[in-house]
């Protein structure tokens, strides 16, 4: 019971209980506070004359045993118990720098829309629906079985049956937070492109009619050499149809959109190197989707068994194909470019940003270190997965996944956040 007063205090330490049905109004409020003083979430403002239809809060780990007591308290605030409340824990949520996530705080979603929430019949997942077109961004919620013994931890007022029947959720975002999108990619290039000469499923075997991993081989140990204190370097491939789309340089991260299939696919490069024979020189990429690791395996075996041609072009690095390596990082740039970058990569109001953030073997579950402020970002809402972000529904049955550490997909967004 003293729990359930002090969140009650909590929610109550904004206006939101001043709430009413006297007149209707349209609104979309989104805030997102990073590093709470305070272990009990607060309710960001929203307009005083219409209660929510829908709310959607995330939190991370810190937060997973507080998901039904924070619905109970709702309904003392102002909250109408017809109010749907979807509530689910995450790995991370967004900061107002550029590329970073918190792993403590959490993040609010309230609208005067109905929003359609149902259950996803992927496990562990939150889905976001674009409702003009077939394009879904999905991503795993927080691995949860060392804070509560579940897999993960989701809440929902309106589901009829127990809540740990249903593991994912797919959720209709509201038009105005689809209209628009932009991708981040932290990465630095290490090579030149290159043209895929032979390959099968996702091994390349030679680039330019050399051995696939030769230049890369070169190409890191000179990044080690030159960076000896640096971590274990994370290497991903971008593949596309021609050299051109390749050849941005350092500008990757603004120029790509990973909602455009013309812009090429970013991949992790899982191994490669050393071996003799047939297989030397080998490197493999990520398939990034189940359906297709067996398929590709089979592929492989084939064509360096004889039996079939090594050297074709199925699969996600077929011959014919460009492909242009770079590094987990964000490039060097100069004064005037540093300027031209963050007024481009701004946090802006309006809107969510899922994203990548790097595995940790220990979750942060202690209350926030001495000299961290607390942050109220206003106009912000999303996500970070260590699994990162699932983009699906571009036709053909296509689907890209973006898992480079600090990477971001923003949806809406208007003008820059005030800080």
């Amino acid at each position: 019971m003293l729990f359930s007063r002090s969140l009650t205090r909590s929610l109550r330490s904004l206006p939101l209980h001043r709430l009413s049905l006297a007149a209707s109004r349209t609104y979309i409020t989104l805030c997102t506070t990073t590093n709470p003083q305070s272990p009990l979430p607060v309710l960001p403002n929203a307009p005083a004359s219409t209660p929510p239809k829908s709310i959607i809060f995330l939190a991370t780990p810190q937060f997973s045993t507080l998901l039904p007591s924070i619905h109970q308290s709702l309904t003392t605030v102002g909250i109408p118990p017809t109010t749907s409340f979807l509530a689910a824990i995450v790995d991370a949520i967004p900061t107002s720098t550029h590329g970073t996530t918190s792993r403590y705080g959490y993040t609010w979603l309230l609208t005067s829309h109905p929003l359609e929430i149902t259950p996803s019949p992927l496990p562990h997942t939150l889905e976001l629906l674009d409702p003009s077109s077939p394009q879904t961004l999905s991503f795993s919620l927080a691995n949860t079985i060392f804070t509560t013994g579940n897999f993960s931890e989701s809440y929902y007022s309106h589901t009829p049956i127990t809540p740990d029947e249903i593991t994912g959720w797919s959720v209709v975002l509201p038009a105005a937070l689809t209209a628009k999108s932009r991708t981040h990619l932290p990465l630095i290039p290490l090579t030149q492109p290159r043209k895929i000469t032979a390959s099968a499923g996702n091994i390349l075997r030679q680039l330019n009619s050399e051995p696939a991993s030769a230049e890369l081989e070169v190409a890191v140990h000179a990044y080690l050499k030159a960076h000896p204190n640096a971590p274990k370097p994370e290497i991903f491939a971008r593949i596309a149809t021609n050299e051109e789309i390749l050849s941005d340089g350092a500008d990757l991260g603004k120029k790509y959109d990973i909602f455009n299939p013309k812009h090429g696919a970013v991949r992790r490069v899982l191994s490669g190197g050393g071996g003799w024979g047939q297989k030397s020189g080998l490197l493999a990429i990520d398939p990034q989707q189940d359906s297709d690791v067996e398929r590709y395996a089979r592929d492989f075996e084939e064509g360096f068994l004889g039996l079939k041609d090594p050297s074709g072009n199925s699969g996600i690095v077929g011959k014919g194909k460009w492909v242009r390596f770079y590094l987990v990082g964000e490039p060097e740039a100069t004064p005037v470019e540093k300027e031209v970058e963050k007024a481009e990569e701004e946090v802006l109001e309006g809107e969510v940003r899922l994203g990548c953030v790097d595995k940790e073997e220990d979750a942060f579950t202690g209350t926030v270190p001495m000299g961290v402020k607390e942050e109220v970002l206003e106009g912000v809402w999303g996500a970070g997965s260590e699994s990162g972000v699932l983009v699906t529904g571009m036709g053909s049955g296509k689907s890209r996944r973006l898992d480079v550490p600090g990477g971001w997909v923003g949806l809406g967004g208007k003008k820059p956040v005030k800080l």
